[in-house]
């Protein structure tokens, strides 16, 4: 049987010397490219260092569309393009959200999707 519903991603954050738990927003990523159709994939998952409450998402962006449509069905002004984006989420005092230029390998978070295209292989695990 088939859903509607589209994949949903959270990022926990864990302070290990308070047990705190930081849950980041990811809708904002969305709010920043509001007037389009976009929908993202996280990639990577970081802290932008070992003492800060920063945490860094990676994410994949791509036009959204309905299942029985393909992206030149939406509207060139609606796209979102396929970008990859950095956000910082900073809970360092008041909560910040912005995107970034970091570009530097993240490695606490992989998705299975970017390991296999950073490795070379197809989703058959051949390579390509």
């Amino acid at each position: 049987m088939g859903v509607d519903a589209g994949d949903i991603q959270h990022v926990l954050a864990i302070e290990a010397s308070t047990g705190r738990v930081y849950e980041p927003n990811l809708d904002d990523i969305l709010v920043a490219h509001s007037g389009k159709q976009c929908w993202f994939r996280v990639e990577d998952v970081g802290f932008a260092n070992r003492t800060s409450l920063e945490i860094l998402v990676r994410v994949k962006l791509a036009t959204a569309h309905d299942v029985d449509e393909t992206v030149d069905d939406v509207p060139s002004v609606k796209r979102c393009g396929d970008l990859e984006d950095t956000w910082s989420f900073d809970y360092s005092s008041a909560y910040e959200v912005k995107q970034v230029s970091n570009q530097q390998q993240l490695l606490l978070f992989r998705s299975p999707a970017s390991i296999v295209e950073s490795s070379g292989l197809s989703s058959a695990g051949r390579a390509q």
